[in-house]
């Protein structure tokens, strides 16, 4: 939980120190979502001996912005990928990761102000799925951050295994703890 007063943000860090401080962090590849995209917690993740995998979105649209531009260029360096199906619940999801550790562009010297660069950087990851779903096929891409020069495998399994992860919370809220039907609202429940 997130100390009242507190933001994400502060609180990372901290669980970082505490989970270095018993070792589990020693090698490990951290993900997380795109609120720890920044220099604080990538150099906070580093300093306990693991790595980052961190998800890039709009909340840093510079960083967002190359790194896409990066992957639709067409001069760009062939990066490694590799392609996922899978079929179950009345859809089918194509997944293509590609990944690429040309990534000396981003990590070197800031070229504007208020440009920050996270420490570490060794590779930069692009997800594109198409979900085909009752004849409606939706496309999205989603871009990543590494300090590990991960394969495209490798970075697929550790963005799979992540949202699996998510997504087993949130059933267990959601199905053990009936989270979504509960109408309690800030101020409105128990204290």
């Amino acid at each position: 939980a997130v100390a009242e007063g507190s933001c994400e943000q502060e609180t990372i860090p901290l669980l970082l120190e505490k989970l270095a401080a018993s070792g589990s962090l020693d090698g490990a590849l951290v993900t997380i979502d795109a609120i720890a995209c920044n220099p604080k917690v990538a150099a906070a993740i580093i300093d306990a001996g693991a790595d980052y995998l961190l998800a890039v979105k709009a909340n840093q649209p510079g960083l967002m912005g190359e790194i896409e531009r990066f992957f639709d260029d067409p001069q760009c360096p062939a990066p490694d990928h590799c392609e996922e199906t899978d079929k179950g619940h009345g859809r089918i999801e194509e997944r293509r990761v590609a990944i690429s550790t040309q990534v000396d562009w981003l990590a070197g010297e800031r070229r504007f102000p208020g440009e920050y660069r996270l420490p570490g950087v060794a590779a930069i990851v692009m997800v594109e799925a198409a979900t085909h779903e009752n004849g409606v096929t939706s496309r999205h891409r989603r871009f990543y951050v590494a300090s590990r020069a991960l394969t495209a495998k490798q970075a697929a399994v550790a963005i799979r295994s992540h949202w699996a992860i998510e997504n087993s919370l949130h059933w267990v809220l959601d199905v053990t703890f009936n989270e979504d039907k509960c109408r309690s609202r800030t101020g409105h429940g128990p204290a």
